[in-house]
């Protein structure tokens, strides 16, 4: 397991569907609820092939506490770090550094408006002081690429030296995004992106090998409560595909990279 352990690995879980903004290019039916803990459970039994557990939702700030409990159970491991994916308009500074001090060190936060100017200064500041400790990237969502083009965006976003961005395209037939990395200042175009063997786990605890393809349910691993053993079986095997993955990655396609089990 060493080997593996020195790949970023996943577990993307969806703590709820209910969020306070409504965004036209999101796919979640809002509803007031969260994962059952019985579910969270079952995934905390996962956590051998795991390092990273992430929140993703809805909006997983609705629901501080609830956060608390689930990064508790997980802090049992002792290996484990966490990130959330957010909108985060519910956030303070007092928040993000109370949350960064429970252990939220992966930070991938969408932009909507330009009131959250403050958020990318706040950031690029605490990951220059910070460096390595935190992970942080702004996404933002463009209709077509003509969109992105023509917008102030790619611009605005060289201004940062530490933290990176995403331009993304939800309506786009084919998955792929741009990424900007200020350390290599440059705009490099991601086909289907790179895998870091994420797990995906709905509010209903159906389990998917990726985020990006749960809506193609005939991929999905079976669900967590009545499938543990085929789950847990599925990412023993796994995780030494993506490890082939992994040294292929980038430099073969040039900074392109195309997921086999996408396109399959």
């Amino acid at each position: 397991m060493n080997g593996f352990h020195k790949i970023h690995k996943f577990i993307l879980f969806e703590i709820t569907n209910n969020c306070n903004l409504s965004c036209p290019y999101c796919y979640i039916q809002k509803e007031e609820r969260t994962i059952d803990f019985e579910i969270v459970k079952k995934i905390y039994l996962l956590n051998p092939y795991f390092n990273i557990l992430s929140f993703f939702g809805g909006e997983p700030f609705l629901y501080p506490e609830y956060m608390l409990e689930i990064i508790k159970l997980f802090k049992k491991a002792k290996h484990f770090t966490f990130g959330v994916v957010t909108n985060g308009s519910l956030l303070t500074k007092k928040d993000i550094l109370y949350w960064i001090g429970k252990g939220i060190s992966t930070w991938k936060i969408s932009i909507h408006r330009n009131s959250e100017i403050w958020l990318l200064e706040f950031f690029e500041d605490l990951k220059r002081r910070l460096k390595e400790k935190i992970d942080v990237r702004f996404v933002k969502f463009f209709q077509t690429i003509y969109d992105f083009e023509k917008s102030e965006w790619i611009r605005e976003m060289k201004k940062y030296k530490y933290i990176q961005f995403s331009a993304v395209f939800p309506f786009q037939k084919n998955s792929f995004s741009f990424f900007y990395k200020p350390s290599k200042k440059c705009l490099i175009k991601h086909v289907n992106t790179k895998c870091n063997f994420n797990i995906y786990v709905d509010i209903d605890g159906f389990v998917y090998p990726c985020l990006k393809i749960h809506s193609q349910k005939y991929k999905c691993y079976g669900n967590i409560k009545e499938d543990f053993e085929k789950i847990d079986f599925a990412c023993k095997v796994f995780s030494n595909v993506i490890k082939k993955c992994e040294i292929a990655q980038l430099e073969k396609n040039r900074g392109i990279t195309i997921c086999e089990l996408f396109l399959s």
